[in-house]
């Protein structure tokens, strides 16, 4: 009776020491996370209005690095994530702030297939702001003016062909551009652009949690 107590008591005493350890791994890892939101916070300039929008906004950071922790653990992926000035926001208000990006007027109208180019033009507009932190108006009717990959400006067009000419020869603003019907490129004005890609990937829809 005795060696089964003794035996019982080791258990218990085995399983309360791995709980200890976790809770104390746990409280490692938040402090840890705790001591670079503050790291974030310095080095891009963001102060808080009160105490519980930091802890609200600490939660958001938190949640946001795990993610991205987790992520780089993962094989095979086609981007890569890191950590930005937008860590503490969730990904609703991401969406909510940088994202609302409205389909602007052009000959070329929705539904009709000259939303190819629109579809890249918003992306581009997007990232352009997020690393310069600079939102212009880029010209769509360059794209189908401009584009001499065989394709069709109005009549249809594929997202990924306008990426390519954005690519190669980047893309002014559309004050510089104006919107109009297919017509003859204006060579000179498309030399005169005001952002550029390097690259890009196909992202897989609704794919931020893989």
């Amino acid at each position: 009776m005795a060696s089964k107590r003794q035996q019982l008591f080791v258990h218990l005493f085995f399983l309360f020491s791995v709980l200890v350890s976790q809770a104390t791994l746990r409280a490692i890892h938040d402090t840890s996370l705790t001591q670079r939101h503050e790291q974030w916070m310095a080095r891009y300039g963001h102060s808080y209005r009160d105490a519980v929008e930091k802890e609200k906004r600490c939660k958001s950071f938190k949640a946001s690095v795990e993610c991205i922790d987790s992520f780089k653990t993962a094989e095979n992926k086609p981007y890569r994530l890191s950590v930005n000035e937008f860590a503490d926001l969730t990904n609703e208000e991401f969406k909510a702030s940088h994202t609302g990006a409205s389909l602007r007027e052009s000959h070329c109208r929705l539904p009709l297939s000259g939303g190819w180019t629109v579809s890249a033009v918003d992306a581009v507009e997007g990232i352009t702001k997020i690393k310069t932190g600079k939102l212009f108006t880029l010209s769509v009717q360059e794209i189908v003016d401009c584009n001499s990959s065989g394709n069709p400006g109005c009549d249809g067009g594929s997202t990924y062909e306008a990426f390519e000419f954005i690519k190669r020869h980047g893309l002014t603003t559309e004050a510089n551009y104006h919107s109009g019907g297919k017509g003859t490129c204006n060579a000179k004005i498309e030399d005169e652009p005001v952002t550029k890609i390097t690259g890009y990937e196909n992202v897989p829809a609704n794919s931020e949690e893989e």
